[in-house]
């Protein structure tokens, strides 16, 4: 048996492999592989609808909401419009702290899906987040309403509450840190400040835990011997996340423990959790 020496795949074929391919992928739950192999169809087919879904939502998981948001726009440039489009949308604006368009967003899908859960809960959490607690209410509760298993109503925690599960993550240090910590004033807060959140290159996320404020000392100094001005712990964001079902222990734990690498110049391989 032999082959001719000039057979070859035709394009077309190829970018539908590797569509394929990025969808098995993302399916999968790889959704590393399926940036790679969209991003591969979209250098030959830079149009090519399928492929900037693939790379919005996989950039998204990936922790790229800027990508994801660039992504979902040129999508729309080209004439796609769905529900799930515009909650992708409203959820990459929200991780990039753009409360205003994450509600333009939701509301977009809103409009073409009234009954669209995740549309309606980031609404209302960046309703919330904005300060306009009641439409919030309302917001949450049709998210709620249309989705009660995977939206479920946040229950109120309470100043005592905190400062217990802040107890308890903080019994999940290693000695070191545990000891760093002792040094460090705590804050609570609902929600954290947008403009702290942008202060870098990259927006922090508004769903985050706690976030320390002040600069770290530079590196010829010994890390160890100062502390932030103060870290922040932001309740309204954990009673979200208690509600979806998060280990609030081991969560707030985690939030803490980065920040505190963060501050110390320590890589994410150094002092791990343990458990309470």
């Amino acid at each position: 048996m032999s082959f001719s020496s000039d057979w070859k795949l035709d394009l077309a074929d190829i970018g539908a492999l590797r569509l394929q391919h990025a969808r098995r992928a993302f399916n999968d739950r790889d959704p590393q592989l399926a940036l790679v192999e969209a991003e591969e169809l979209l250098d030959d087919e830079p149009d090519n609808l399928d492929a900037l879904l693939i790379v919005a939502d996989a950039a998204l998981e990936l922790g790229d909401p800027a990508v994801s948001r660039a992504a979902f726009l040129q999508a729309i440039d080209l004439g796609a419009s769905s529900a799930l489009l515009m909650s992708g949308l409203a959820v990459a604006c929200y991780e990039l702290t753009d409360l205003d368009g994450c509600v333009e967003a939701s509301n977009r899908a809103l409009e073409l899906e009234p009954a669209h859960a995740e549309a309606w809960y980031y609404k209302g959490v960046a309703l919330d987040q904005l300060g306009r607690a009641d439409e919030a209410r309302v917001a949450l509760s049709q998210a709620t309403y249309h989705d009660p298993k995977s939206f479920p109503l946040p229950t109120e925690m309470s100043t005592e509450d905190i400062q217990l599960l802040l107890g308890q993550a903080l019994s999940c240090m290693p000695t070191e840190l545990a000891k760093w910590f002792a040094q460090v004033r705590f804050e609570l807060h609902r929600y954290p400040d947008l403009n702290a959140l942008r202060d870098g290159e990259m927006p922090l996320s508004p769903s985050a835990p706690a976030l320390y404020h002040g600069t770290p000392p530079d590196q010829r100094a010994d890390p160890w011997s100062s502390t932030p001005d103060k870290v922040d712990v932001y309740v309204g964001n954990l009673e979200r996340a208690a509600a979806l079902g998060a280990d609030l222990t081991q969560l707030l734990a985690a939030s803490l423990r980065n920040e505190a690498l963060d501050w110390l110049g320590l890589g994410d391989d150094q002092l791990p959790l343990s458990r309470p």
